[in-house]
């Protein structure tokens, strides 16, 4: 069951979709490549699952695990290579969290690339040289920022 800070950061995440927080991905110095153009059908491999996902979550819930997996693999990828971008985590521990955003139904409007770029700078996962607490300030915006301490500092105090 998802903890209340979990629900609220979601809920207030989902309210921004469409704001600042995404504003970030296409004029980022970071992005190289087939993510920048926003082509995921470029890469090899999985084309019309990535196809269908590059436009939005909608195909998520349709695809084995091992589908998800290759889909997040995939992208990883694609932020690594052309944009030395370093997401340390798994695939399988982004497809839970997938799993999650796809079933909201604002966030599973979004393409499969945006959000595992926010999921992975919420998590201090998305390595691109910079301070992560500074790029996650820049791409979550203040109160989504405050939202994600606050779920950080839940989670750690579970362990």
């Amino acid at each position: 069951m998802p903890s209340t800070t979990s629900i609220r950061f979601w809920s207030c995440l989902a309210l921004v979709t469409g704001a600042a927080v995404f504003s970030w991905l296409p004029s980022n110095p970071f992005l190289k490549g087939p993510l920048a153009g926003g082509d995921l059908r470029e890469i090899q491999g999985l084309e019309s699952v990535l196809a269908d996902l590059h436009q939005n979550l909608s195909a998520w819930p349709k695809l084995s695990r091992e589908e998800k997996y290759d889909a997040i693999h995939t992208v990883i990828d694609a932020f690594r290579k052309p944009n030395h971008i370093v997401i340390e985590k798994p695939p399988s521990f982004y497809i839970e969290k997938i799993d999650e955003a796809a079933a909201n139904p604002q966030l599973s409007q979004l393409p499969i690339e945006k959000v595992m770029m926010i999921l992975a700078v919420m998590e201090y996962d998305f390595d691109t040289g910079k301070d992560k607490d500074a790029l996650a300030r820049e791409v979550l915006g203040p109160s989504l920022y405050e939202l994600n301490l606050k779920r950080r500092e839940e989670e750690a105090s579970k362990t």
